[in-house]
């Protein structure tokens, strides 16, 4: 007789998972968890809105929709299935039972990809393996590319860092749900996954919403304000509208996606993009030094001892390019 499926709750309503097994543990996931309402229509250049309560059981037997849109697996070791739909916002959750109970240590995985790719639905991050160790994981969503950093007058900046913040916010409130402690929270990340663990790390908003941080080849943003707006003016010019959020609107997303990459890159004298802009500079699209959510650099955050409370690993891959 084949088991049921298993059940969690959370504060918006009940959802229905999978018994979970691969050769690295087993256990239980719940996929697909929203963690805010679908960031289109009005929502798309807006902050991220709390899910609206459902009925019933929700159906979290597979992943949700992910903001990736492009197949990059001729382009990238690490496979980043795109998922299609509107839902991007959403958690994945793998416990070795959902024992509210239970009050075990939290791993919460954010995906790299240079800010522009990457998706929480990858294989690589399944957390059998840790479930089978007595550790609750967690993968999220976040907006990419220019629709989750690029500076849009008129609308809230830092859209995926808030993204960040809400997952990790619906964490704090539901894991002890799924077995974890919400005082047990460990962020970690590789790459822009990494620079997203030490930005939070050096923002003192963040500070109540996780407890260690593990962090592996960080790609930081740090983008100071008039490169992000230079970036954002030279995008709308070059897909025609204002460099405002009524513009931007007005632009299918997957347009927006094909025509970023132009707008990150530094012309030089002779008017060709140059690679060690990226060196000299940094990314183009990634957390923005805006003086609000953001007030100073990370590093210089770090030195004036935000989050020095929290123990840190950080160290960097072999070969990471």
């Amino acid at each position: 007789m084949t088991p049921a499926a298993p059940e969690a709750r959370t504060l918006q309503g009940a959802v229905r998972g999978i018994r979970h097994s691969t050769p690295g543990g087993t256990g239980e996931a719940y996929l697909g968890i929203p963690f805010a309402e679908p960031p289109v229509g009005d929502l798309r250049f807006a902050a991220p809105a709390a899910p609206r309560p459902w009925a019933g059981v929700r159906d979290a037997s597979a992943y949700g929709p992910t903001p990736l849109r492009h197949d990059f697996a001729d382009t990238t070791l690490i496979p980043e299935p795109p998922i299609p739909g509107d839902a991007t916002l959403n958690v994945n959750v793998f416990t070795p039972a959902a024992d509210p109970g239970a009050r075990l240590p939290v791993w919460v995985w954010i995906h790299g990809g240079g800010y522009t790719t990457g998706s929480p639905a990858s294989p690589w991050f399944d957390g059998a393996a840790f479930a089978r160790d007595g550790v609750v994981t967690v993968t999220l969503s976040y907006r990419l590319g220019f629709d989750g950093f690029g500076w849009i007058d008129g609308a809230p900046q830092n859209r995926a860092v808030r993204d960040w913040l809400a997952a990790l916010e619906w964490i704090r409130a539901n894991i002890g749900f799924f077995g974890g402690d919400p005082e047990r929270v460990t962020i970690a990340g590789q790459s822009a996954g990494g620079g997203a663990v030490l930005t939070l790390l050096g923002m003192p908003s963040a500070q109540h919403l996780f407890h260690q941080v593990w962090c592996s080849s960080p790609a930081l943003g740090d983008i100071a304000v008039d490169r992000a707006r230079a970036i954002g003016a030279r995008l709308a010019e070059h897909l025609g509208v204002a460099p405002d959020r009524e513009g931007f609107a007005t632009v299918d997303p997957e347009v927006i996606v094909d025509a970023q990459e132009r707008a990150t890159q530094e012309p030089d004298a002779k008017g060709l993009a140059v690679a060690r802009g990226l060196l000299r500079d940094g990314v183009g699209l990634g957390p923005v030094v805006d003086g609000d959510l953001i007030p100073r650099p990370t590093l210089e955050s770090l030195r004036t001892g935000v989050g020095a409370d929290k123990p840190l690993v950080i160290g960097a891959n072999d070969d990471e390019f």
